[in-house]
């Protein structure tokens, strides 16, 4: 039998590919067997409809960890909204006020207590003040069945049609199409941050999530209450795992691993700046780990060289603390900075043997100009390049020379 780690893994599958019932399914079974699984009563709660079920299920979580800030917010704002008394009851009981008041006016005492007597025992003979116990609680006073509410799902809801997981664009920039439907973030009371995360604006929208999947450097796959969205951090950019046009970019495995390494199946929290979504229709955020006091996965790619600050106005907020992190990973030779030279699968062609090496390229020896060379004449990739760079192999000045294959 699989264990619950591998059952929670099938249902973020089933939900993701749209099956909310077989999810929904897999994780009442795990909740049976684990009660104190905090994980899947919370994505129960993402996938359950009734708002009775949503706040049994947060109320779980809260029991096995108290100090869940997504589960404490998320059923505060549940709990925040009353349920209106029905008008017909309280016209009703308006009706009954003033006839007692006419009754107490008119000082015919006796009169009044006879008919108060026959109204009470009349009128909860009838049941007019009896309510209807929720079919909720009502599973909940079943105490010798054993039967969660939460986890009583009809028989027949599996074969009714589930709602569809949002369809996922094409990750080039030649995608084309519909944006996927956006999970509505909400304003939540933000604390006051420090340090990189300062930047995050005030009462900014939000939503918490769970990775599904790893795409590269810069974008994840996430479940946001029963839905599958594509991720694209703000600010930032990654050198690509794979393009149609140049393949597998430098460092571009390195820096998915990275990102696998942060935020794999973990919960998150998603930060939105002005734009709901890129051109590509994926959602565009700030990503922390599991709140905003967590890992600042933006910046944390930026600082540690496995990503470049890159802007996309409106999407501005961070721009100057990612430029700031991208400068400091600059001047350690960090991961997409490192001088190191890479040494390219070919035979040499205008390697200078005799120690006649042009000083602008400290690093490997190549004779200086003229002739002038490309970096398809040449063997080595991302390797130093001082100034002046005769042979213009640092193009973008940033003093690594033939930084792409």
């Amino acid at each position: 039998m699989n264990n619950s780690s591998e059952l929670i893994k099938q249902a973020i599958a089933e939900a993701k590919s749209g099956n909310k019932a077989g999810a929904k399914k897999i994780l009442a079974q795990v909740v049976r067997q684990e009660p104190g699984n905090a994980q899947a009563w919370y994505l129960l709660s993402h996938l359950v409809e009734e708002k009775k079920q949503i706040i049994y299920c947060l109320n779980q979580v809260m029991k096995i960890a108290p100090g869940s800030p997504q589960a404490k917010a998320r059923l505060k704002k549940l709990q925040a909204s009353p349920t209106a008394k029905p008008a017909s009851d309280t016209q009703g009981k308006d009706k009954y006020r003033s006839r007692m008041i006419l009754l107490i006016g008119s000082g015919c005492m006796l009169e009044f207590c006879l008919i108060l007597v026959a109204f009470y025992f009349g009128i909860h003979s009838l049941g007019f003040f009896a309510k209807p116990t929720p079919a909720f609680l009502q599973a909940l006073n079943q105490k010798d069945t054993g039967v969660n509410p939460v986890l009583a799902f009809p028989a027949t809801q599996e074969s009714q049609p589930s709602d569809t997981v949002s369809a996922l664009p094409a990750d080039t920039a030649t995608a084309t199409g519909t944006p996927s439907p956006t999970p509505n973030p909400t304003n939540t009371p933000q604390p006051v941050l420090a340090g990189a995360s300062a930047c995050i604006p005030l009462n900014a929208q939000s939503e918490v999530g769970q990775v599904l999947s790893i795409i590269d450097g810069d974008t994840i796959e996430v479940l946001i209450k029963g839905q599958s969205f594509r991720v694209r951090y703000i600010g930032i950019d990654s050198p690509e795992t794979y393009s149609p046009e140049t393949g597998s970019e430098t460092f571009g495995p390195e820096a998915a691993e990275k990102n696998r390494e942060l935020v794999d199946g973990k919960e998150i929290f998603l930060v939105k700046d002005s734009s709901e979504t890129d051109p590509y229709g994926r959602l565009l955020r700030y990503v922390f780990v599991s709140d905003l006091g967590g890992v600042f996965v933006n910046y944390e790619l930026v600082e540690c060289g496995y990503a470049s600050a890159s802007s996309y106005p409106p999407d501005i907020a961070c721009d100057e603390a990612f430029s700031s992190a991208e400068r400091n990973a600059r001047s350690q030779e960090l991961g997409l900075w490192a001088p190191l030279p890479i040494l390219l699968p070919t035979q040499p062609t205008v390697l200078e043997t005799s120690g006649n090496c042009d000083p602008a390229y400290p690093d490997i020896c190549l004779h200086p100009s003229p002739p002038d060379l490309d970096c398809k004449d040449i063997q080595f990739r991302r390797f130093r390049v001082l100034q002046p760079d005769p042979h213009n192999f640092d193009r973008d000045q940033d003093g690594i020379g033939c930084e792409s294959q």
